[in-house]
């Protein structure tokens, strides 16, 4: 027998019923009233939503991931996307039309357990997926800043959420998805930030939306950094693969980088120990101050482009790495450069929130099949954007 916790409330004067399955592990609503009918799905020729918009939610069984919990969202129209509760809410395997999008590293899905703080071994659980958040006391290389040891990266990408929800209901005659969550990075004496997590998925509309709030929730200013760690790997990301940044301005991070400035929107074959490159790009705004970044692939036909706030998230790092079974391309929207917190001190960039003070990010992230949206895409010279 199927269990259920049903509960209602009031919505422009429709009852709203939320039945939650326990041992499907999802969520739905269904309309009552006027319009609560039997084909409240809008579909009499399914069994069961699932067929149609799939929203679940899991954990992991063995290996290194053993006791992840994550969801995994397939919204009928090609697009495959699942998120990891225990690691702050980010974005792991990705899919559009089944083609894989995002960069897995060779460590796999990761246990926050397995965190290490010291130097460079944030890379040890560093999953990579579509989407790793860095932050948010520091982020970037190793560095030590007014006497204190900061390791790569920061510690809010192995933060499990607190609080987690996935609910799906119906809007506007389709389905819709809601992942929800909160991230809390604290330690006595010292920082307290929550991070506010909201995703929402769309039935056919091959689209994430995805709204960071991030809140001090110490009675003390607390020095702040974020970064949004976008991967992208094959077969997405081959020698098929073009860049576009709507880039004013294009610096190397390094020697080792700077003579493939001119490639940058490119993507070489993957080599034996190839060195990592880095770019730092001034990237140009609408009047509101977004901006966007997009890949598409000219041989699959497959692109994704993502709009976000460039006022917030004034620097964007680009990341190349063609070294054999490491290749992947990172497009990374940022509070300052990846050069470590000292460095951010020092040049200027080192954010404080006030007590109570907040920070909302925004992002659109959308999927394409056409190399007419690609080009409509690259046509962008400043004119207004929506997120």
């Amino acid at each position: 027998m199927r269990m259920s916790e049903i509960c209602a409330r009031a919505r422009g004067g429709h009852r709203l019923f939320y039945a939650k399955s326990v041992l499907k592990g999802r969520c739905y609503f269904r309309i009552a009233g006027e319009q609560g009918k039997m084909d409240a799905y809008r579909n009499r020729y399914t069994g069961d939503i699932s067929q149609v918009f799939n929203a679940k939610t899991f954990r992991y069984e063995t290996g290194r991931a053993r006791g992840v919990l994550a969801s995994q969202i397939n919204n009928g129209g090609g697009l495959d996307v699942t998120v990891l509760a225990d690691r702050c809410m980010d974005m792991a395997h990705v899919l559009y039309k089944g083609i894989n999008i995002s960069y897995i590293n060779s460590c796999g899905i990761t246990h926050p357990a397995y965190y290490e703080a010291e130097g460079e071994n944030w890379l040890r659980g560093f999953s990579a997926g579509l989407l790793t958040t860095c932050g948010l006391t520091h982020f970037g290389a190793p560095s030590v800043d007014e006497g204190k040891p900061y390791g790569l990266h920061g510690r809010v990408a192995y933060i499990p959420a607190e609080e987690y929800s996935l609910k799906t209901g119906m809007e506007n005659g389709l389905c819709i998805a809601r992942l929800e969550g909160k991230m809390r990075q604290s330690k006595l004496f010292d920082e307290h930030f929550l991070l506010l997590r909201r995703y929402e998925f769309r039935q056919g509309v091959n689209e994430i939306l995805l709204e960071d709030e991030i809140v001090n929730e110490s009675y003390t200013p607390c020095e702040y950094m974020q970064l949004y760690h976008f991967n992208f790997g094959y077969p997405f990301i081959d020698e098929n693969a073009e860049i576009f940044l709507p880039t004013l301005e294009v610096r190397p991070r390094d020697e080792i980088s700077a003579p493939g400035k001119d490639n940058w929107m490119h993507m070489e074959a993957p080599a034996d120990g190839v060195p990592e490159v880095c770019y730092f790009h001034t990237m140009r705004r609408d009047e509101n101050g977004a901006s966007l970044a997009a890949v598409y692939n000219h041989k699959l036909n497959i692109g994704m482009v993502y709009y976000y706030d460039a006022g917030m998230l004034e620097y964007f790092i680009q990341w190349k790495n063609a070294n054999s079974g490491e290749y992947v391309l990172g497009l990374e929207p940022a509070t300052n450069y990846v050069l470590g917190r000292a460095a951010a001190r020092r040049d200027g960039s080192l954010k404080l929130m006030e007590p109570g003070g907040r920070r909302l990010h925004k992002f659109r992230i959308k999927f394409f099949d056409s190399r007419e949206e690609f080009e409509k895409i690259k046509g962008w010279g400043g004119e207004r954007l929506f997120l």
